[in-house]
């Protein structure tokens, strides 16, 4: 059987996306960026599409290679590559190959977002439920709603959310808010996103929900009707960018999500001219702030 090893990278003091682009023409099968923080805590959304800095201090540099790769070599191209005094630290996993869609699809499995809604991948759809089941192909876009955020935002929609309402999901993902407002009853609904790997991902699990929403890159989007809901899962620093734009799409409720406590008055100023927030939800280190306009 095939054997692989991952070997990570320490590095000190770099931005991992420049290192990544500069170590684009190593001879290894992948290079990857991974949170040090298990994802209930992480505070990077790649979604986002912003070209922010993803620091050493807080990422891996993963390098994935054939085990007849020699490490030692393939660190001195690093060496070079990278301008560096020495070759940098490291740590190796040595592992064989698998039946990877196996091993991913129980990756995934059933959440519980509350008694009546559940999120499941397309393989465990079929499990007998009496409330609302979301079909989430896990990729590209982040939303599988294993998030706190994420998880914030589909219960206030369950409970805020009537039947006739317009909804935008801006920072849509995989397309699970905007699914989900479908099932509540939303009539016309618009996710938006940068990412176009998250946009063909959305498309994806809005066919299997059988659910019809209009999905736009967030170049194209112009506002041309005022949506009752509009709702962003983002991070503080991107919802305080955009705050024009969804001033000028939000006609009744603003919902805005991926904020952390110290970030919560910087928001709510930025947010405050035109916005008076009501509800503060909270789970494990994140909140959800809600207005009316």
């Amino acid at each position: 059987m095939q054997t692989w090893k991952n070997i990570t990278v320490h590095l000190q003091d770099w931005d991992l996306k420049k290192a990544t682009e500069q170590l684009s023409g190593l001879d290894v099968l992948s290079i990857t960026i991974v949170d040090k923080l298990p994802q209930e805590d992480s505070q990077w959304f790649e979604e986002t599409g912003r070209t922010t800095p993803v620091q050493s201090s807080s990422h891996s540099l993963i390098l994935l290679a054939d085990m007849s790769k020699d490490t030692e070599d393939l660190l001195s191209e690093v060496k070079f590559m990278l301008k560096l005094e020495k070759i940098p630290q490291y740590s190796e996993e040595i592992f064989e190959d698998r039946d990877w869609v196996t091993y991913t699809r129980s990756q995934f499995r059933e959440i519980m977002i509350s008694e009546n809604l559940r999120i499941t991948p397309p393989w465990d759809a079929q499990r007998k439920f009496e409330g609302i089941t979301i079909i989430i192909d896990p990729g590209a876009g982040f939303g599988t709603g294993t998030h706190p955020t994420t998880q914030l935002c589909l219960r206030w929609l369950e409970r805020n959310l009537r039947i006739g309402n317009s909804l935008l999901d801006y920072g849509c993902g995989s397309g699970i808010l905007a699914i989900a407002g479908a099932f509540f009853g939303a009539k016309r609904i618009t996710g938006i996103d940068l990412d176009d790997q998250a946009l063909n991902n959305a498309r994806h699990n809005i066919e299997l929900n059988r659910t019809d929403i209009e999905l736009l890159p967030s170049e194209n989007f112009n506002v041309e009707r005022r949506y009752d809901i509009v709702v962003a899962n983002i991070l503080a620093n991107v919802l305080v960018d955009i705050e024009p734009v969804l001033q000028s799409a939000a006609a009744r409720r603003l919902v805005l999500s991926g904020i952390l406590p110290d970030q919560a008055i910087r928001v709510r100023e930025t947010f405050a001219t035109w916005v008076r927030f009501d509800q503060i939800d909270k789970q494990d280190g994140w909140l959800l702030l809600s207005g009316t306009i």
